[in-house]
């Protein structure tokens, strides 16, 4: 990498090396970075991990993606008698070939293309000299890299290499959390105020779950999003829930709607809600005391950012984990399903 950036740069092109943004990143752990346990440390493979060439050049803001291999290497070994001194020689050949191509940074269509070839040869008498080659790799790589950067070079003046496309502008988009297989029971007032268990329930939604797009962190769930269109790697991560991650296509308007999973934290969390949930009938009238008990229970969920979706009722039972019930309101003659502060 360092071979063809110099030789790269010494041409006209200006190189970005993947390896120093990874190192830039690690550096954000800060003075603790060498410690794997420190916060931070881990991003330079997050990174790696997460975001594709294109996207990371793209969030570089670079033109072009040049990809290397080093497809091929081996030593050849031919023996032969040089008939006008009349000796024995062994003829060694090193080889080692390359290849390369060049990406447009938008849309990843290949726009150059090439080969390289890098030769070593060793002329050997049996028993008068050994030629021993300390640096026979870095020779051919330093070969293949010249190589690599000429045709680079004479490409862009030809004209093979075209101009960059520009860049999209960004799309708005939203993302919505619904909390997998969590329901909150439907409770009614009725004439005298008092709650009843009626056989609906509503889902839940989390909110504010921080949006990780290509390994950098966007935004949260509460507001819009905006992102280049197209295929995009997305994480979501937050407390009492376990990370959630895909590939999405994300464009103007787009809404994305998942389901998160409680971890087994949160889960426990409503264990003992979930066993006198479980109790429960339909129609059953809740008494002051037990509406009284379960105010805490809603206060968590709102300092949880997470909310009752009454838009969206369902009459199916609900599961065997339901969730608190909101604190008591006053008495009133109004009829209407009850819900989070």
């Amino acid at each position: 990498q360092d071979l063809v950036t110099g030789y790269a740069t010494d041409r006209g092109f200006n190189i970005v090396a993947r390896e120093d943004v990874l190192n830039a990143v690690a550096a954000m752990g800060g003075p603790n970075s060498g410690d794997p346990g420190a916060s931070g440390a881990n991003l330079d493979s997050i990174l790696s991990n997460n975001t594709s060439a294109l996207r990371l050049a793209q969030n570089l803001n670079v033109d072009y993606v040049l990809i290397c291999t080093i497809t091929s290497y081996g030593t050849d070994t031919q023996n032969y008698r040089d008939a006008s001194q009349d000796i024995d020689l062994i003829l060694t050949r090193h080889q080692m070939r390359t290849t390369f191509k060049l990406l447009d940074a938008l849309d990843g269509g290949s726009l150059v293309a090439g080969v390289t070839t890098a030769t070593i040869s060793d002329r050997i008498t049996p028993g008068v000299n050994n030629i021993n080659r300390q640096n026979l790799i870095d020779d051919l790589l330093d070969a293949n890299a010249q190589d690599m950067a000429e045709i680079l070079s004479n490409d862009a003046h030809s004209g093979a290499i075209t101009e960059p496309q520009k860049q999209s502008s960004d799309v708005t988009f939203e993302v919505h959390c619904g909390v997998a297989d969590m329901f909150y029971p439907e409770v009614m007032r009725d004439e005298r105020g008092h709650y009843v268990l009626e056989a609906g329930h509503y889902r839940l939604e989390a909110l504010a779950v921080p949006v990780e797009l290509d390994g950098v962190v966007i935004g949260d769930t509460s507001a819009p999003l905006h992102a280049k269109p197209g295929l995009h790697k997305m994480r979501l991560s937050r407390d009492l829930f376990k990370d959630w991650s895909g590939t999405v296509n994300i464009h103007e308007g787009g809404v994305l709607t998942i389901a998160l999973e409680m971890t087994d934290e949160g889960r426990q969390h409503f264990r003992e809600m979930s066993d006198w949930a479980a109790g429960l009938k339909q129609g059953q009238e809740l008494k002051d005391a037990q509406a009284k008990a379960l105010e805490g229970e809603a206060k968590y969920f709102e300092q949880s950012h997470i909310r009752v979706d009454t838009n969206n009722p369902e009459m199916a039972p609900a599961p065997s984990l339901p969730v608190p019930i909101p604190p008591t309101p006053p008495p009133t003659t109004d009829t209407t399903p009850a819900t989070m502060p």
